[in-house]
């Protein structure tokens, strides 16, 4: 499909990166992390080049390459590219936005995860406040948060 896609729109065409883009899906739920490092990498460098740096086909990527490498145990590689990824987010969605307070999420869990409790505390709390003037008090999203 990816073969007829690119001939049909060009390897740099946006068909062609999306589709490069679900392959690397289908490679992180086959388990094939480091070649799905790969397309996504391939990916990311194409839509910078073409869509920029901040369109949200090319963040969309940055968050499949972090949880790749997450996955992988590249937990500061992970933290880079999730970090970067938030304040792109803040400033072109606005932190009340749904994959802002997705990728804030990921950060703390990341952050919890190397044991950097207080880092992690903080961005929570941040969500938290936020989850509960958009969604409310009772969102199962501020919930989950809270608890």
């Amino acid at each position: 499909l990816r073969a007829v896609q690119r001939r049909m729109s060009g390897p740099d065409s946006v068909v062609a990166m999306r589709t490069a883009h679900v392959l690397g899906d289908v490679l992180v739920c086959q388990n094939k992390h480091t070649e799905a490092e790969v397309v996504y990498r391939e990916v990311l460098s194409k839509q910078r080049e073409q869509l920029g740096a901040e369109h949200l086909d090319t963040l969309g990527t940055l968050v499949s390459l972090g949880n790749v490498f997450s996955a992988q145990g590249k937990v500061d590689d992970a933290l880079l590219v999730l970090t970067k990824m938030r304040t792109v987010q803040q400033r072109k969605l606005g932190a009340e936005h749904v994959d802002t307070m997705h990728t804030t999420r990921n950060i703390a869990n990341t952050l919890g995860g190397q044991s950097k409790f207080q880092e992690a505390e903080v961005l929570l709390r941040e969500l938290l406040e936020v989850q509960q003037r958009v969604c409310g008090a009772e969102h199962p999203s501020t919930l989950l948060t809270s608890f």
